[in-house]
């Protein structure tokens, strides 16, 4: 009867913890939008471009997301079609 109870209540907390922690994100990003407006100059290789601190980030954390995601399939990609668990 415990394992139910946890298992259901467990099962519904879930998408509430996580609508939480994407409203929290959101939050943490506005702030940092709205705290770094200022353009700033960045060099890359033979460009110069200015943009606002915030567009800069955005950027620089698109691209830690998608080579974050590429890794995580190539490593965890080829465990699943083996039926293997991951290394490491």
């Amino acid at each position: 009867m415990k394992a139910e109870q946890s298992s259901m209540g467990g099962a519904t907390l879930w998408p509430k913890i996580k609508l939480g922690l994407a409203g929290l994100l959101a939050l943490l990003m506005i702030v940092l939008v709205l705290q770094n407006t200022e353009v700033v100059e960045t060099k890359l290789l033979f460009m110069t471009v200015e943009m606002p601190r915030a567009a800069l980030l955005l950027v620089s954390l698109l691209i830690g997301v998608v080579i974050g995601m590429i890794l995580a399939v190539r490593v965890f990609g080829k465990a699943k079609v083996k039926g293997e668990p991951p290394k490491g």
